[in-house]
Formats: C-alpha cells, structure tokens, sequence
C-alpha cells in the first residue's frame, strides 16, 4: 500500500472527480481543429459569463447539477442530458472559462484537445461524448466516473490501516498500461498515426469506479502536442512522474508514459514516492537526478521479477526502458489474474473506503432517475455459513436493522426454505472450508429462481475472490465489515447484475451454447474441434 496526504485541493468541492457512463456513443464532435480569430472569439462570447450556473441550472441541452471541479482553464461540472434516454445517468461538462473565451490561443488549444479527445474510444480511457459551443462558451461532454482517484484510494487505505493486495496493484497498473497502449498507437480519421503521448500519467489521472473499474484520464496535455515529436522547453505534468527527457528539454516519445507508470507503480508497491521530499524545489531536483533505489529495500516481499519490471520501467535512458507498452505488458502478464475477479475485489475495497461517499452517490443517482429502492423493513435475507460465530453476528446485526433472517450451514436446508419464500438475498460466505460453488450454484438453480447474491470472506485473497465470481456474486464484503457497509449491500441487492450464462428452460438451466460458422481455405482450421 501506498502512504501520503489527499490532495483535496486538485480534487475539487468534496473531492469529486472532474472527469467520469458509456452513453451518448454516436454524437458528433462538431469543433473543427481550426485556428480561432480574436474577433471571432470575442463575437462568440460576447464578454458574457457562463449564466445560471447554480444547481440545476440548464446548459444547452445539459442540466448542470453541480460543480465538481475548477481550474484556471475551465470548470467542471457534474450534469445530465435532457434527452429522456439518458436523463438518468451521469456526465461531466467542462466549460471553457469566459475570459478565456477570446483568447484566441486558448480556444484552438480547446478545440485541438476536444478533436483528440474525440477520438480515443477505450473501455480503459474515460470518454468523450460530445463537444461543442453553448452561450458563447466552448464545452465538452465526458464521461462520469462513480468513484475517486487512485491517489485518494491509496490515501484513504493508509488512513484505515488496509493494506493493498499485491495483485490489485498490479491489475491498475495493468488496467493503465492497456489504456496507454491503445492511445500511443491511436491514428486519426485519416489514418495518420497521432504519436499521442500522455505525458501526465500520475496517481490523481487514474481514476477507479464503485464497480471496479479503471479508467485514464486528462489526455489534455496529450491532445495539445499530439502528431509532434520534438524536442520543447515547455513542461506539463506533475512534479516526482518526469521523465527525465522531458526536464531537459529532450525529445518525449511513449516511453515517457512508461517511466511515470514505473514510478506510479513504485509508490503503489513501496508505500512512498518515488521522489519524496518536503516541498516542490526538492522534489524537482530528486526527479531530475532521477536516482532509482530498489523497491526492495522498501518492500521486501516484492517479487523479484516485479521488481526488474519496475527498474526497467525507471531506466534513465528512453533506449534502455522498455521499447513499447505492449513489451511492459508481456513481462507484467505474470502479476496479473483474471481482470474480471480484479474487478470484483477493487469494487469491494472501494466501496468500504469510501463507503459514505458511494451511498451519496446512489441516492444521487436513484433520486435523479426517479428510482425508488424497495423498503428494507421486513426484508428476508438468508444467509449460509457453517460458522456459528458468523451466523450469529450477520444474524444479530441484520435483526437489528429490521430484516428477517434465516441461518443455514447446508445447502439442503437453504434450497428447501427458498421454495418455500423467496428471500431478498442471500449471504455467502465463501472462506468455508468445504465451500464449492459449482455445488452451491447447482442447488440455487434447482429452485428456478434467480437470486441476488453477497459474499462474504475475511480477507481478499485470490481463493475468496474466486468463490466470489464462481458463484455470480453482485458484491464482495471483506474484513473490517462495517454495520453500514453490509446494509449498504443489502439495500443495493435489488441493482445487481443477474448472472448471464445460464438461460431457463422450462424448469431446466442450461449453460448458452454457441454456434460458430467457418469459412475458410485453411483445412487444419475447419477440421479443429472447438469447444
């Protein structure tokens, strides 16, 4: 795990993010790269402001909800479409500050970087929808991330004393590396390749989500120097993540995306960064110096292979680095478990760190999709552990908040009762030392019902998180469990993912089958048996 303040000012009010719904797919990006006049600047804003910029005020066809972000270019703000197919979920809308409206430098800037923008389409990149100009004022649509910063993440684990697991860390960076490879190989509508280069990879641009995800964002500084690879005296980024071709003023190609994720990585795995230091000055001339300790000296469970991806990943020279992201992660694969599982279990985490920022945003979502969750009062809630210790506290603990509660320590008992009464959800937990989910999945599917299903494990290793998945868990608790926590997971059952690879049959569950068409020359290929 990773040790160091929050840095709430670059978060915004409340530490929102500024960037985060895969929604509105096809709307077309209408800025044209082109050069702005000073005239028409000043015509197009008309020196007015950006008006009725209160919660709920309406911005061309987005009603701002609130303010999430501010810096000295443009502000952000947390808003949804009015177009009824999407009026419930969530986008961020930057806009670009008034006085900087008839800047003529400025605005080209924020059409280049919206063109860009426009065409990264990842499922790792948080996403661009749509760009335009309203009022005078040029904006863009992005996506809206439920969640936090990895730098916020990695905070607030140190502050509750959780400790990472290794393989979470490894699957962001993983996450991250994939986003990185997709965007420097990214070509235009002409298939011109863009040589894009980040150049401000960074703990606050990683953003996770209370599902799991991991998305990279602030292309900004990338979008401004994309198709150029040369040599520049400019600097952007964030101090302690330079490469150190990019201090000297040398030539910055991807493998500077590389060097900032090595030395992301190092924070994750060692616990500090990689050039600490007491203020900016010093913490600039560490980065210049580019002095790499082992991170073993710092972890000393960090494998040893880990660790020489690392070290490659720090070298000083471009040409000693590694030559491609896809070359990082060939060596990083064997670090890396199943993404989906990884999924699960940051979701878990994430969703006890900031447990009462995620039921913020649930309310905030249901109030603004009109939902209502079911009233939990005499809810029926079933739970299934041969552990008496844990059938009393979840027992005790859910007959305290109102809900009815039948324990089972077998699967008999369980499957019997749910023909009877249909429960709520069920609670699982899957550290039982004879617990298999193929037999647990099998005697569920019997009834013919469709259940929604919480897990339950002391810690996040790589066997409770396999149960987890095995047995189509909508979500994951883990130790500390928190009282409001595991009602928060209770109450949310309603919104789970039903598991999808099974279909119902009249009173039979069969696994889906596919039927592939081959077409081809190759005899080899048709006579292969695919299974």
């Amino acid at each position: 795990m990773v040790c160091y303040p929050e840095r709430a000012a670059e978060q915004g009010p409340g530490g929102r993010m500024p960037e985060a719904l895969n929604i509105l797919d096809d709307l077309d990006i209408d800025l044209p790269f082109e050069e702005t006049t000073t005239a028409d600047a000043s015509a197009s804003s008309g020196g007015q402001g950006l008006q009725g910029t209160a919660d709920g005020a309406f911005f061309g066809p987005y009603q701002l909800i609130e303010e999430v972000g501010k810096g000295g270019v443009a502000s952000v703000h947390r808003a949804r479409h009015i177009h009824p197919q999407y009026a419930d979920r969530a986008l961020a809308v930057k806009v670009l500050h008034d006085s900087l409206s008839r800047d003529p430098m400025v605005v080209s800037l924020f059409r280049r970087e919206a063109y860009v923008l426009s065409l990264l389409k990842h499922p790792g990149v948080v996403q661009t929808f749509e760009a335009g100009e309203t009022d005078g004022r040029l904006f863009i649509a992005m996506e809206y991330i439920d969640g936090r910063d990895l730098d916020a993440f990695l905070f607030r684990c140190q502050h509750a004393k959780i400790a990472v697991p290794l393989p979470i860390l490894t699957h962001i960076a993983g996450e991250v590396l994939r986003a990185l490879i997709y965007a420097h190989g990214l070509r235009d509508n002409d298939d011109r390749r863009l040589n894009l280069v980040h150049r401000d990879i960074n703990p606050a641009n990683v953003f996770l989500s209370y599902n799991g995800q991991v998305k990279l964002g602030d292309f900004g500084v990338a979008s401004i120097t994309a198709g150029r690879l040369e040599k520049s005296r400019e600097l952007a980024g964030k101090i302690g993540y330079f490469a150190p071709e990019q201090i000297e003023g040398g030539i910055v190609d991807h493998r500077a995306d590389l060097f900032a994720l090595g030395a992301m990585l190092f924070e994750m795995v060692c616990g500090t960064r990689l050039f600490d230091a007491e203020d900016a000055d010093q913490a600039m001339r560490l980065n210049r110096k580019a002095k790499i300790p082992r991170p073993s000296k710092l972890n000393p469970n960090l494998p040893a292979d880990l660790e020489r991806i690392i070290l490659k990943a720090l070298e000083r020279r471009p040409q000693d680095r590694f030559a491609s992201g896809a070359e990082m992660l060939a060596a990083l694969e064997p670090f890396l478990p199943p993404p989906q599982s990884m999924r699960m279990a940051t979701a878990s985490l994430m969703r006890t760190l900031f447990l009462r920022e995620h039921m913020q945003e649930t309310q905030l979502r249901d109030s603004m999709a009109g939902r209502r969750r079911p009233a939990m009062r005499g809810q029926l809630v079933d739970i299934f552990t041969t552990d008496p210790a844990a059938q009393r506290a979840f027992a005790d603990l859910l007959t305290l908040n109102n809900y009815r509660v039948r324990s089972h320590d077998n699967l008999i008992s369980l499957t019997t009762v749910i023909v009877a009464e249909l429960p709520y959800a069920i609670l699982v937990d899957v550290d039982q030392a004879d617990f298999n989910a193929g037999d647990f999945n099998a005697a569920i599917q019997r009834t013919g019902r469709v259940i929604p299903i919480i897990a339950s494990c002391a810690a996040l290793d790589s066997t409770a998180i396999e149960r987890a998945m095995g047995v189509h868990a909508g979500d994951l608790l883990s130790k500390p469990l928190y009282t409001d926590r595991v009602l928060s997971s209770i109450c949310g059952a309603a919104t789970f993912e039903r598991p999808k690879p099974f279909l119902r049959v009249g009173d039979k569950i069969g696994r889906l089958r596919t039927r592939v068409l081959l077409v081809g020359q190759d005899a080899a290929l048709r006579e292969r048996d695919f299974v």
